[in-house]
């Protein structure tokens, strides 16, 4: 592990955070889960080398707290780590609403090996060794920035930095390691990224899309696990580096190699899924944007997610399923065939570019995205 050094003590004066987040900490009261701490925000110098966390009490702390902050490698594994309280002259089940302290840290980067780490943040009770919950639920710990680590070491923050032109949202994101377009009535993008229930990391995109706009973004590191069940954007890379295969596994009915990393496809949706309970989303085929990463970066796939047909098509097929939101009624063979006759019919369409306007659309605008992706060397 690199070698490191801290110092903590009371914030006096009360700067700016270079970065504002906040991130909540959650612990246990009499009152049942609460907010207990803040971290306000943080600054870290242009080498990555110098780390100062600002804490606030939001309640009164029901535990000693202890900060961790680690460097976490593209394989998962803690490459340098860091523990304090956050204040030495006064613990944390002494500091009443509205205390704030602020803690330092400093790493010796020239130790670690070339690449990039993730720069993560936790607080713990030592006497039990549990670790308080954040915002997303029962995630320990939250992601800062991500530090690219060679001869001139870079910090970059989480998320993607976009520029708006009239069409789209032109993006870069440095965890991907990879610059992308992608529309502008999806909104702006909110990013999370953390780490797994139990082990692995998740990089998650939240968008701001205008009315009848549904996109999902989002990937994971190969070894990422949580007791959880599945989720669209659970995206690991192509197996065995094989993209093909992740057409034959989501049964796709479009599925084309834009470049070597980047594969687009649209899924398909039988009648059988209306006719058996299941994910709303299922009702209707989504186009998807997926994006091989390799295993230097944090996570190893990424995977963009949107509506392919327009309201107007979605409902000409429920229609002959008799499908009301929930469960089809008519699903018998004539009707099947039906079904699969009229979605036959609409991807013929789509791909002759003679669908609905809205329908066009859709599909232009993820063919752009796919199109669009430069994944750096």
């Amino acid at each position: 592990m690199a070698t490191q050094e801290a110092t903590a003590g009371k914030r006096e004066g009360m700067e700016t955070p270079q970065h504002a987040i906040p991130y909540n900490f959650y612990g246990q009261s009499t009152e049942g889960r609460q907010i207990q701490i803040s971290l306000d925000g943080f600054d870290i110098s242009d080498s990555g080398e110098q780390l100062t966390l600002y804490w606030r009490a939001v309640a009164r702390p029901t535990a000693d707290y202890t900060a961790v902050v680690r460097l976490i490698s593209a394989s998962g594994q803690v490459e340098a780590e860091l523990e304090q309280v956050p204040d030495p002259e006064l613990p944390t089940t002494q500091w009443q609403p509205d205390y704030k302290a602020a803690d330092l840290y400093l790493f010796d980067l020239k130790e670690l090996p070339h690449g990039a780490y993730l720069l993560q943040v936790g607080l713990y009770d030592p006497a039990t060794g549990e670790k308080m919950n954040t915002d997303p639920g029962y995630w320990e710990g939250v992601t800062l920035a991500l530090l690219t680590v060679n001869e001139s070491t870079s910090v970059q923050m989480i998320g993607p930095d976009c520029q708006r032109n009239e069409r789209q949202f032109r993006c870069r994101d440095a965890v991907m390691g990879a610059e992308f377009a992608y529309p502008t009535a999806w909104g702006a993008i909110e990013s999370t990224l953390r780490p797994g229930g139990y082990e692995g990391t998740l990089y998650h995109y939240l968008f701001n899309p205008e009315p009848d706009f549904h996109p999902m973004a989002g990937g994971l590191s190969q070894d990422f696990s949580e007791g959880r069940g599945g989720a669209y954007t659970d995206f690991r890379g192509f197996e065995e580096g094989n993209p093909q295969q992740l057409c034959a596994n989501q049964e796709a009915i479009y599925c084309d190699l834009i470049a070597d990393n980047v594969l687009i496809f649209i899924t398909d949706a039988p009648i059988r899924f209306l006719c058996e309970p299941g994910p709303a989303m299922m009702a209707e085929p989504l186009m998807a944007v997926a994006i091989n990463l390799g295993k230097t970066r944090p996570i190893q796939g990424f995977i963009f997610l949107s509506d392919l047909l327009s309201r107007e098509q979605v409902q000409q097929l429920h229609n002959i399923a008799g499908f009301d939101g929930s469960i089809a009624v008519n699903c018998d063979a004539a009707t099947q065939n039906r079904y699969n006759d009229m979605m036959q019919q609409i991807m013929g369409e789509i791909q002759a570019g003679t669908s609905d306007i809205q329908s066009q659309q859709n599909f232009q605008a993820m063919l752009d995205l796919a199109n669009s992706i430069a994944i750096d060397p």
